[in-house]
């Protein structure tokens, strides 16, 4: 069991699911069962984005709650012939749990 800040999921391939609500960006999103938690495949950039934002609070109402990163191994949710690989996630709040019919818009700044 990951404990990633005060929200604890079961990392395996019965509690992850491909995330189903991608517009953009690098393949692999994956969500927790429960749908709260959203996993990117770890970007050092995005990392060290998110980290270091936790010292400016005005913009935290504006981003998604970052959970911390994490290492979770399990089979290619859409090919389970693969072998097992160890992947590193990014853990952030899904914005759209909860809702229905979402409409995503990815916006680039910069």
């Amino acid at each position: 069991m990951a404990n990633i800040t005060n929200y604890k999921i079961e990392l395996n391939a019965e509690k992850v699911r491909k995330f189903g609500y991608q517009v953009a960006g690098h393949p692999g999103v994956l969500e927790a069962d429960d749908g709260k938690i959203v996993m990117k495949p770890l970007d050092e950039r995005e990392l060290q984005f998110y980290e270091g934002s936790k010292a400016c609070p005005e913009i935290q109402p504006f981003l998604a709650t970052f959970h911390g990163h994490l290492k979770h191994t399990d089979r290619d949710v859409d090919n389970a012939e693969e072998p097992a690989e160890e992947k590193e996630y990014l853990c952030l709040e899904n914005l759209v749990h909860g809702l229905k019919e979402p409409c995503v818009m990815d916006v680039k700044i910069g």
